[in-house]
């Protein structure tokens, strides 16, 4: 004999203070909840190729610290020409681009320069520099 046989025959006990649910707001309990919500597109970008940031060499990081070195004791007004690494934050892709302009500053402390007194690049983001 089972420990259970007594109740197994008794009717289902019916709240008298919660009326009984509808199949639909119950089926709207399992339905599954999406606290991750955009994780799918993170996992996405995360795996989508980026572009491969160009490594130099020794000798061209001498090379461009030379001219910074150069050029932050310089006097005078310098015009350079500077391709450097840029990164979309928003897609992660990576690209080089070419600005030429007055050296406005060189911050050797924060590692940077300074193109027309817009344009902010950092050193490690330099692949090249030339007076032009």
């Amino acid at each position: 004999m089972n420990e259970y046989d007594d109740i197994l025959s008794m009717p289902r006990p019916v709240s008298k203070r919660h009326p009984r649910m509808g199949a639909a707001e119950r089926a709207a309990q399992f339905l599954p909840f999406a606290a991750l919500t955009g994780l799918n597109a993170l996992i996405e970008d995360a795996v989508r190729e980026k572009g491969v940031r160009p490594e130099l060499s020794e000798n061209e990081i001498e090379e461009i610290n030379r001219r910074l070195q150069q050029l932050s004791h310089s006097r005078n007004v310098s015009h350079v020409c500077v391709t450097y690494v840029r990164e979309d934050f928003d897609s992660g892709s990576v690209c080089t681009e070419n600005r030429q302009g007055i050296l406005s500053r060189v911050d050797t402390e924060k590692e940077l320069i300074v193109l027309d007194e817009t344009t902010v690049i950092f050193f490690s983001d330099i692949l090249s520099m030339e007076e032009a």
